[in-house]
Formats: structure tokens, C-alpha cells, sequence
């Protein structure tokens, strides 16, 4: 029974799962630090859509599992934060878990956001496990030549 849960690849022979899963990790604690998912010694990085129009960003970001209520967006210094935690399910007597895959833990992203943000404006929705959040964009005075007395 338990060995029918275990997911079957063809890409790897098994033995190169383990040491593609550990390179995979480390790449994502050198590209992405402060971008992930922390659970022990596993590092998840959410994912993550970044849309641009002329008058807004359009971020949206899976965040399965979570309540609306352990997400905290910010918006600071011209970076908007997202950040949340998602709970561990409680082990309860008489259930048996034989593969536990889920991630669970604290999550942080951090995007930069270049150009004028009207940060009043930013809005989320959270439904089905994505987060979206518009950030309206303010007008930006064109660049205005300086001329140089001689």
C-alpha cells in the first residue's frame, strides 16, 4: 500500500533523485536568499507572476494552503513584501502518515518595483490558493534637461 504513494519518474535513475533535489536547493539558496520556504532543511521558493500594463503591476503568487488571514503584504522603500506562514497539519492519534510532502512554514518574496507606485492604491485578493495584488502606478515627470551656463 505505502509503496503505491511513492511518485515514479523517469528522468533520473532513483539514485540521482536525491543528489538532483540537494543541487536544486543549493542553487536556491544562492539565487533566492530570503525567498522561500523554510521547512527544516528544505527550502521552497513560491511562485511567482510579475505583469506589467501602462497604468499597473499585476503580481499574482501561489500560496496553497494558506489563510488570507497569515498573509502580510507591505509595501516599503519601493519594494513590496509578501510574506506568510503555513501551518503544519496536527498528527492525530490513530492516523498513520506514510509520505508527508506538503510544505509547511514561513515564506518571504521581496520584489522590486521600479518607477512611481501610488502605494495608497495597492489592493490583494486571495482566492484558491493565489494571491493578487494590483499595484497602480503613478504619473513619473518626464526627465527635464538642465542647460549649463557658460
Amino acid at each position: 500500500m505505502a509503496r503505491s504513494l511513492i511518485p515514479f519518474h523517469t528522468d533520473f535513475p532513483r539514485p540521482f533523485h536525491r543528489l538532483r533535489d540537494e543541487m536544486d536547493r543549493l542553487f536556491d539558496r544562492f539565487f533566492f536568499p530570503g525567498e522561500v520556504f523554510e521547512e527544516g532543511n528544505v527550502l521552497v521558493a513560491p511562485h511567482m507572476n510579475v505583469a506589467e500594463t501602462d497604468k499597473e503591476f499585476e503580481v499574482t503568487m501561489e500560496l496553497p494552503g494558506m489563510d488570507a488571514k497569515d498573509i502580510n503584504i507591505e509595501f516599503r522603500n519601493g519594494d513590496l513584501c509578501v510574506s506568510g506562514e503555513t501551518k503544519r497539519e496536527e498528527e492525530k492519534e490513530g492516523k498513520t502518515f506514510h509520505r508527508v510532502e506538503r510544505h509547511y512554514g514561513r515564506c518571504c518574496r521581496t520584489l522590486p518595483l521600479a518607477g512611481g507606485i501610488d502605494k495608497d492604491g495597492i489592493t490583494a485578493e486571495y482566492r484558491q490558493g493565489v494571491l493578487k495584488i494590483m499595484v497602480p502606478k503613478t504619473e513619473v515627470a518626464p526627465p527635464k534637461r538642465i542647460d549649463i551656463k557658460t
